[in-house]
């Protein structure tokens, strides 16, 4: 749920660039068969608005904040 907490967080815009690629991860993060349309029509568009490069850079600043997220959840646990 942190990835998803945070996917929320990092990609709350209402810029349609921004919301093709919270799309796009969010079906990602939860991929099935049936969801292959859907996927396809977003990069598709994605492609359309030549949003790769983007996308990557947001998929690394997603996995950092993910990763100090679960680190400050670390640091807040008392271990007995």
């Amino acid at each position: 749920m942190i990835a998803r907490r945070s996917l929320d967080t990092v990609l709350s815009s209402d810029l349609k660039e921004i919301q093709l690629i919270r799309e796009y991860e969010l079906i990602m993060l939860n991929y099935s068969e049936d969801k292959q349309a859907r996927l396809e029509r977003v990069m598709a568009e994605m492609d359309s608005l030549k949003l790769g490069k983007l996308r990557v850079r947001s998929r690394r600043f997603l996995a950092s904040w993910v990763f100090r997220t679960y680190l400050l959840q670390l640091e807040n646990c008392q271990v007995v």
